[in-house]
């Protein structure tokens, strides 16, 4: 702590005016209690999005006849006392602070805590692909409840909506429903919604106002302005280690992300990367804003742990790039010495005053990607390889509709190698494998450019890896490939990519790559039970291997009737090999979709675990997709989504899954190690018990439903595979095995991490560790 008697603070200068510190006096120095008669004390965490939305919450609640209570202000205190409760070590900061904010509030002796699930963000921008939450902001309310559960042990109930911030009817729905549940009348409660409505937007408005005279001053006087990038959760000073408060020190006014001017109406322009999450939508536009202004420095903040900053950072310096101007990143977290970041904020002010007098940027439009055109139709189309037993039925129907698709080999060492040369590395594991095997397959000359294209899937939602094809466009430019076009594809209804010569009919599509998907489910199936118990190694997978290769080479037809005639042949072919009649210890592997069933990611787990004794069990993969049809339409019934073209179909697909499921199931029965299936949303329902719906980023509920599900089928042991750093793990998985545990005490829960720079030893060594227990329990 040098700094204490050695300064680098520089000549004494008048201090600059800082926009976070406003906002943080404005946003919480407000009327907590009102006159009229207290109903109860409602205690508000004082964490991630009540930086944003506190206006709204507080005046709703304090209209409604509530005292609001709000936690201390963030200190290192606070953080130790809720350390114990962090579930994932590489969590960002502004989450690892939630659990001390709430045993604050406990020891406050509040009536409820209040910690709403926000997954829609108020939107500001019209061309946005969305306006999420990240997973950590959106549900972290939930792992709250698993491991403190303050309605268990403090005897205070965890109030936790799921709320759409950005549709104003359904908000009104959700308040009403709330405040109704609090004993609030009818028309206290409306009142109190359109008063809550006013404060936010005068909140939003005064942050304008106050930005906008510190701009004008700035362009009247020639003055310097430090644009500081961040979350809303960033102007906690225990957060940003105060360096609004430091810059401001140094003479220059600090403006902030949501502050700036705002056009009518409102556009991104950016269709370089998925705009899908609202916070970081408007580190764009304040970016592009930024550029144009040559008295203008951009900083970011970044957490250590942020899931989406990787590509963020990437994509805000490649704006400012095109401008010739450069970003400073400052990387937080818990750690509280300021030494270092002081010099980091010094070299950048050096920097600026000798740019002083430069004129305006000129812009130098980035290099872009071929966009696929209906002349790119004859292209060559590779993707990634995804597992054995899940490529074929999502690649099959695209070959029937005349594209010339072809599935890379199963990616290896020189793929992940490939992959962290081209993309930021501090993406998760599955991006880095895949980029890195499209482009290394690139570089092989197996391929002629000209005449390929890329493919790849994109969900859209609140996981990153929707972004992978933004970072797969930036690892082409870079490694030379520009003129290789990308196509996506999606089942959600949505156009998410520039391809206009890709097209394709999605109904038929999904028809049949559900059909298919339950074909190779049930070879799957098969393949796993027989594989450990096979007398002659390699049997299980030449009879799989077999039914696989007559899928892909259209020797078996896309449709019911033949794929129910070849699986019957499949039953009678595995049936027949010679395996050894005993029973083995069950582990069921679920987890990210992508290392659970892509063995090169999670170092071959299935066949290891064959190996050494174990029958794996797998969950199928069209349950992945029957997931997806239960999220939407409970997101109708909380009030997060409404009534629309997708909702209605979700009610075919269910229709169209479980006739053929039926169908699919009674051919099965023939198999002498047949393991009953539970229906999608009887596995729903097991999930709820343990966390909510609402969580569809990742795998969603669904780890949680089918680890409930093995339980209830007499499979005890469990093995969770998850990326390293996967934002939506440190909810949906980890966050809440404390709940699961609870539920389940006879459960074997292992959670391991995938990555690039994993240790083998220890990978190893731990399901050592986990198998042992399994056969101890298999034995007694």
């Amino acid at each position: 702590r040098c700094e204490r008697i050695y300064s680098n603070r520089g000549e004494k200068v008048q201090p600059g005016r800082s926009v976070p510190a406003f906002k943080l006096n404005l946003l919480f120095d407000r009327e907590m209690k009102l006159s009229r008669t207290t109903r109860m004390k409602i205690g508000i965490p004082r964490v991630l999005n009540m930086f944003e939305n506190f206006p709204f919450w507080n005046t709703l609640l304090t209209e409604s006849g509530m005292e609001t209570t709000l936690s201390s202000p963030s200190h290192n205190a606070l953080y130790e006392k809720g350390a114990g409760y962090i579930m994932s070590e590489n969590l960002c900061y502004p989450a690892k602070l939630v659990s001390g904010h709430i045993i604050d509030l406990a020891e406050r002796e509040v009536d409820r805590i209040f910690f709403p699930m926000v997954f829609y963000e108020k939107s500001n921008y019209e061309d946005a692909a969305n306006c999420y939450n990240c997973p950590v902001v959106s549900g972290y309310a939930d792992v709250v409840r698993s491991v403190i559960n303050p309605a268990a042990r403090y005897g205070i109930p965890l109030d936790m909506p799921a709320v759409n911030l950005d549709d104003q009817a359904l908000l009104r729905k959700v308040c009403m429903q709330y405040l109704k549940s609090l004993g609030v009348e009818k028309k206290i409660a409306k009142e109190a919604f359109e008063k809550a409505l006013k404060a936010q937007e005068q909140y939003k408005d005064a942050v304008q106002a106050e930005a906008a005279e510190l701009i004008a001053r700035a362009a009247l006087e020639g003055r310097t302005l430090v644009l500081l990038l961040g979350r809303p959760y960033h102007i906690d000073p225990a957060i940003n280690h105060k360096i609004p408060e430091i810059l401001a020190g140094y003479g220059v006014d600090v403006i902030t992300e949501d502050s700036i001017p705002q056009r009518s109406p409102q556009n991104l322009d950016n269709r370089n990367v998925m705009t899908q999450w609202e916070y970081v939508n408007r580190y764009y536009h304040a970016a592009r804003w930024a550029a144009q202004h040559h008295n203008i420095a951009v900083m970011q903040l970044n957490s250590f742990g942020c899931g989406p900053d990787p590509f963020v950072l990437d994509e805000v310096r490649t704006i400012l790039s095109e401008y010739g101007k450069h970003l400073t990143v400052i990387r937080i977290d818990e750690i509280e010495s300021p030494g270092s970041t002081r010099l980091r904020l010094r070299s950048m002010m050096e920097s600026i005053r000798l740019k002083t007098g430069r004129k305006e940027p000129e812009f130098q439009p980035r290099p872009q990607v071929r966009v696929f055109r209906p002349e790119d139709r004859e292209r060559t189309i590779i993707l990634p390889d995804f597992s054995a037993f899940c490529s074929p039925p999502l690649v099959r129907p695209f070959i029937d509709m005349g594209y010339r698709i072809v599935a890379l080999p199963p990616a290896d060492r020189a793929s992940v190698n490939t992959g962290l040369k081209y993309v930021n590395n501090e993406i998760c594991y599955p991006g880095i494998i895949t980029i890195g095997d499209l482009i290394k397959a690139l570089r092989s000359g197996e391929y002629d450019p000209a005449r390929t294209a890329i493919a790849f899937s994109q969900t859209g939602g609140q996981c990153r890896a929707s972004s992978y094809p933004s970072m797969i466009k930036k690892a082409l430019i870079a490694s030379g490939f520009a003129d290789v076009p990308v196509v996506t594809f999606s089942t959600n209804l949505q156009t998410l990519n520039e391809q206009p010569g890709f097209e394709f009919d999605v109904m038929d599509y999904m028809k049949k790559a559900a059909i298919g998907v339950m074909y190779t489910d049930s070879l799957s199936e098969m393949y796993h039970s027989t594989a450990v118990r096979e007398k002659n190694k390699g049997d299980a997978w030449r009879t799989a291997d077999l039914f696989l290769s007559r899928l892909m080479s259209g020797e078996i037809q896309l449709e019911q009737k033949s794929l129910l005639q070849s699986l019957d042949e499949a039953v009678t072919e595995f049936n027949a090999i010679e395996v050894e009649d005993k029973d083995y210890p069950k582990v069921g592997l679920v987890g990210e979709i992508y290392v659970k069933y892509n063995a090169f990611s999670n170092n071959y787990a299935a066949d290891w675990l064959m190996k050494h004794g174990i029958e794996v069990v797998l969950p199928t993969f069209i349950e992945f997709f029957a997931g997806g049809i239960v999220g939407v339409q409970n997101k109708v019934r909380t009030f997060i989504q409404r009534h629309n073209l997708q909702w209605l179909l979700t009610y075919y697909g269910d229709l169209l899954i479980s006739r053929n499921l039926e169908k699919f199931g009674d051919v099965l029965h023939r198999f002498r190690r047949r393991r009953p299936h539970q229906n999608i949303h009887e596995i729903a329902r097991k999930a709820k018990e343990i966390i909510s719906l609402n969580h569809q980023y990742g795998e969603g509920w669904l780890i949680a439903g089918e680890i409930a599900s093995f339980v209830h089928s007499g499979v005890e042991n469990v093995l969770c595979l998850q990326p390293f750093g996967c934002i939506a793990n440190h909810i949906v998985a980890k966050g809440v095995q404390n709940s699961m545990l609870a539920e389940y005490p006879q459960l074997n829960l292992l959670f391991l991490d995938a990555d690039a720079g994993v240790s083998e030893v220890n990978y190893f060594n731990r399901m050592h560790f986990f198998i042992n227990r399994a056969k101890t329990g298999f034995s007694s």
